[in-house]
Parts: C-alpha cells; sequence; structure tokens
C-alpha cells in the first residue's frame, strides 16, 4: 500500500516529467518517439520465452538508458509498460528523463553479462516473485505510470465537462481510455481512483 503522501509526490514527479517531455494530454501514443528524441533506446523483442515483459538496461559508455519491451504486448501495454519504466528511472534512479546521467557508484553496484550495458530493472510476468521491497517499487511504478498517462486535472475535466461516471460508468471508461490510449481496466482504475470510488 502506498501512503497518501507517497502517492502525492509520485503524481507530482509524473506530472514534471511529462512536462519536460512536452507530452501533449492526447500524445500518449507518441511516447516512444519523444523518448528517442530525449537519448532513451528502445527495443521490441520477443520475451514470450522469458519470465519478463520489459527490462531496462544502462549503456555506461553511451550514458543512455535502453528499454527493452516484449513485442508482443498490445499497443496500450506498450504504452503502460514505457511509462512503468520511466517510473522506475525517476523514482528509483533519480533521473531527469531528459538528461539521462546515472551516477557511476550506482551502476558499480549492478551487476552485468554485458561489457558496457548494466541491468537496472525488470517487469516480471508473475507478480508472485517479488520480494516485499520489490513489490513496494513495482506498485510505485505502476501508479507513476498511471499519473503520467492519466494526469490528474486532464481526467478530471474530462469527467466534468464530457461524461459523468455516476451516470454512465461505461461510456466514461471508453472514453477516457479512447482519450489516454490506455486500456479499460487502468482507465477504470483511475476514475474510481479520482471519483472516491477505489
Amino acid at each position: 500500500m502506498i501512503t497518501r503522501r507517497r502517492k502525492k509526490q509520485i503524481e507530482k514527479l509524473a506530472v514534471e516529467t511529462r512536462k519536460k517531455l512536452t507530452l501533449d494530454r492526447r500524445e500518449n501514443f507518441k511516447l516512444p518517439s519523444y523518448l528517442e528524441l530525449f537519448d532513451v533506446g528502445l527495443k521490441m523483442a520477443d520475451l514470450s520465452d522469458q519470465p519478463i515483459d520489459v527490462y531496462v538496461t544502462y549503456d555506461v559508455k553511451k550514458k543512455k538508458p535502453k528499454i527493452c519491451i516484449d513485442a508482443k504486448q498490445s499497443p496500450e501495454q506498450t504504452i503502460y509498460s514505457l511509462a512503468h519504466e520511466i517510473g522506475h528511472l525517476v523514482l528509483d534512479w533519480k533521473v531527469d528523463i531528459t538528461k539521462v546521467e546515472i551516477e557511476e557508484p550506482k551502476l558499480a553496484r549492478k551487476e552485468s553479462n554485458l561489457q558496457n550495458e548494466r541491468l537496472l530493472a525488470t517487469s516480471y510476468k508473475r507478480k508472485d516473485g517479488y520480494s516485499t521491497e520489490e513489490l513496494k517499487g513495482e506498485k510505485e511504478a505502476d501508479y507513476f505510470a498511471t499519473c503520467f498517462l492519466m494526469p490528474r486535472k486532464s481526467v478530471k475535466f474530462l469527467l466534468k465537462w464530457c461524461c459523468n461516471p455516476k451516470r454512465n460508468l461505461l461510456y466514461a471508461t471508453e472514453l477516457i481510455a479512447f482519450y489516454y490510449f490506455v486500456e479499460q481496466d487502468l482507465a477504470l482504475q483511475r476514475i474510481k481512483e479520482l471519483t472516491g470510488k477505489a
């Protein structure tokens, strides 16, 4: 469980990161392009035989992270995975996404089979393999992704002026999912959180 205070901190970081990337409200689907503009490498790979969906490495020589995503994810899952991994970079590694550089002492503690790359984060398909601390980090990265992709003020404005979830929750969910390019279950979760029904 994330405390209310921590949620506010995470939400603030998510909004700040979104502003730094200059990502407009309806541009979540362009997130891969924006990340590449800021020198964050992206790679799609078949990870279906692996226990992970996504992982992040950091190239020490190039001083840039690379996010590798399972190519079999839906486009909405891919965008969410990117936002989740940005959450790990921002929350765990204290990275300013517009000038991604991680201090050498922190990287030295990360082992790697590759000469220049260090593994920073992984997201497993099964959630039961995490330690308590890792699970806390995953939940925080999930919350970061939710706040990053569906900013509070923007969602509340849309709910107020376009659709009232009290009258038609299904329509509100579909609209939010479409508008922010997220899956419907995530949109519903955000609506419930912002309307006090969570």
